[in-house]
């Protein structure tokens, strides 16, 4: 499908390029994101509108690697922070040192501080006002600065992509609690009388699994972005983008004529996954042919068609036994 709008976010445009050199640790990759037209224009939906941008899937379909490429595609900072079900919608903002300040209570401590010697930000204000995170104080102007407000062309240097990650596994209250600060860029800090404003452009990118429904009312505030299960050719291509150089590499200490070894790994993979009835995963199918290159797994062996086992039907899953 062609898109026909002006793109404030194109991956074309890349600010900081990767190397293009594989970092074959996990889910790091220092490559491109191979970005589907659909997830582009999300994306700069959410830029124009500044809105959060919510996006959804299964895991392992690459939700927390877009936003970690959508800010080396603007030049702009990445700040990311996992959610966790013990986590208050206040830990984003900041937190208060209580045990510190009641250990400086106690005789011959010293005797209390200012109280921002207790207050530690949290990674929301560390995004919309750095330097008022690193001084404790509330940020000036007293006003949303006229960089926060804009929704023209980004600057290299002039934002921050910050990512709350698996937002699905906090308690319901906490979605609810941010709605302020994720609609207005903006929240109040009570202990020091201090307001925070968003001072610079500020991208937000929240991930779900669907574990758990999120509140209409915070779905309503995001530009809402679907990742579905990677159909073969984006397999193929993904792979490529990532491991390429160590796959000719493979191929020249174990020729294999006439096979494809993306091919090859994805059918395998793909029957892994069906026989489990668990979705297709592109991190799993990246960790296959990851161990197929590194360990020079020759096509078609006993080991070859074991790999499944190892890295798509797990015992915690359905059908997942070795």
């Amino acid at each position: 499908m062609t898109m026909s709008y002006t793109k404030l976010f194109d991956p074309d445009r890349r600010v900081q390029k990767a190397t293009g050199q594989e970092i074959a640790l996990g889910d790091r990759a220092d490559v491109d994101y191979v970005y589907p037209p659909k997830a582009v224009l999300a994306i700069n939906l959410a830029l124009a509108t500044q809105r959060p941008l919510l996006v959804s899937g299964p895991s392992g379909c690459g939700k927390t690697s877009l936003a970690e490429d959508v800010s080396q595609v603007l030049g702009w900072d990445y700040l990311p922070q996992t959610v966790h079900s013990r986590m208050e919608a206040y830990d984003l903002l900041y937190e208060i040192d209580y045990v510190r300040r009641f250990q400086d209570a106690q005789p011959g401590a010293g005797g209390l501080k200012d109280m921002r010697h207790y207050v530690n930000p949290g990674l929301l204000w560390r995004a919309f006002d750095p330097e008022g995170a690193k001084l404790r104080r509330a940020s000036s102007p007293a006003y949303p600065s006229e960089i926060a407000r804009r929704t023209g062309q980004p600057v290299p240097g002039e934002g921050v992509v910050a990512l709350l990650d698996e937002i699905d596994k906090a308690d319901p209250d906490v979605p609810n609690n941010l709605l302020l600060p994720l609609g207005s860029y903006e929240f109040y800090v009570d202990e020091l009388d201090a307001k925070v404003y968003a001072q610079r452009r500020v991208l937000l990118i929240l991930t779900t699994n669907n574990e758990r429904r999120l509140p209409d009312a915070f779905l309503r505030r995001c530009v809402d972005l679907p990742l579905k299960e990677p159909g073969r050719p984006d397999l193929l291509e993904i792979g490529r983008r990532h491991l390429d150089a160590r796959v000719q590499a493979y191929l020249r200490r174990a020729p294999v004529a006439g096979v494809d070894i993306y091919n090859a790994v994805a059918e395998l993979v793909e029957k892994a996954a069906t026989e489990s009835g668990q979705p297709l995963s592109t991190a799993e199918y990246l960790d296959t042919l990851r161990a197929v290159v590194n360990l020079d797994v020759h096509y078609g062996s006993d080991d070859w068609n074991d790999l499944p086992n190892y890295t798509v039907r797990k015992s915690g899953r359905s059908g997942g036994i070795i």
